[in-house]
Parts: C-alpha cells; sequence; structure tokens
C-alpha cells in the first residue's frame, strides 16, 4: 500500500504495476499494489501511462492547473474501489468545471485534456464522478465497468468537447438503488 501524494512531471512515463496488461474486468490478477495517494499531473507530462494498479480511499488522479493543455494520458487495466466519499453539495462548487472525481481535469479557464484513453479497467463503489474531463479532444474510453458509482460514470464539461469520442464496449451497472 501507497499513501503517499506525488506529482507527475516527466514526459513519456510509464508506471507499471504488479497487473500491468492484465484486464481489470475479466484478467486474473496477482496481487495488488494499492494507491492511496493523490497523483497530481503537471501539464508538462505529457503521454503518460498508468497501468495494472488498485486505486482506494482518497486515492484520486488530477491536473495541476485550470487552464492548461494535458496530453497523452493513458489509464488502463486498473482497478478503483471503495473510494472515499465527498460531502457532494453541488450548491458549494462554484462550477460545473470543479466537481469531485477520481480522475480529474478541472479546466475552467481554457485549455484541454487530449489524447485520453481510460482502458479495460474495474471502477466500483467510486465515490462522485469516475472520470471528469473538461474540455476534451480525442478520448476513447473502451471496455471499463463502471459499478455502483453516487454520481457519474463519465463526465464531459466545458463546451469544447470535440475530436473523436469513443465510449465502446463498457459496462454500467448500479445494483444500489437510487444511486446515480
Amino acid at each position: 500500500e501507497y499513501a503517499d501524494d506525488a506529482t507527475i512531471s516527466i514526459s513519456n512515463l510509464l508506471i507499471k504495476g504488479p497487473n500491468a496488461g492484465i484486464n481489470a474486468v475479466n484478467g486474473t490478477r496477482n496481487p495488488e499494489a494499492v494507491i492511496k495517494g493523490v497523483w497530481t499531473l503537471d501539464a508538462a507530462a505529457k503521454n503518460v501511462t498508468i497501468d495494472g494498479l488498485a486505486f482506494t480511499g482518497a486515492a484520486q488522479i488530477k491536473g495541476t492547473a485550470s487552464s492548461a493543455t494535458y496530453e497523452g494520458l493513458v489509464f488502463q487495466n486498473n482497478k478503483v474501489y471503495d473510494t472515499t466519499e465527498y460531502a457532494m453539495d453541488w450548491s458549494k462548487y462554484e462550477t460545473r468545471y470543479t466537481l469531485p472525481a477520481f480522475i480529474q481535469f478541472t479546466l475552467a479557464s481554457g485549455g484541454s485534456v487530449q489524447y485520453v484513453e481510460i482502458l479495460n479497467n474495474s471502477f466500483v463503489n467510486v465515490s462522485e464522478i469516475n472520470v471528469l474531463l473538461n474540455r476534451a479532444v480525442n478520448v476513447a474510453v473502451d471496455g471499463n465497468l463502471f459499478k455502483d458509482f453516487d454520481v457519474d460514470a463519465i463526465r464531459t464539461e466545458g463546451g469544447y468537447v470535440y475530436g473523436s469520442l469513443a465510449f465502446t464496449n463498457n459496462v454500467f451497472e448500479q445494483t444500489v438503488a437510487g444511486n446515480a
């Protein structure tokens, strides 16, 4: 288990866990490396791949700026489960850009998040929003399980969402009445 927060500022970075390359939805997994801290991506870090880890508790992946261009995030073969619940009073958030999410790019002032791939991940009992991509350009979300989430599985905001947006082969399942 790793509870430390970290800032990622290196381009062309591959972060591999013990389950790199193993589908988190239907693969046979090895013991997990569990992340409980917040990982912050600096906008200068282009082409970052996170593969084969587990995230729980207060874990989060987020951008650092409200106006920047993030490019080339690949989040694949990861398990995200039982994340910390926020007090979701929608009125306390300044705008729709600042809502809490596990993967969170809140670009309220400009910029974009480009060439994002969310592939073969299992998101189970994720509080609030699973994936929030503001000002998204060219996004692929494929082969994921989104189960028992509190608000939204995937959310895009900003009015500047364009390019190729592919949402394929995902499963959205609620076993708790009244969720989302």
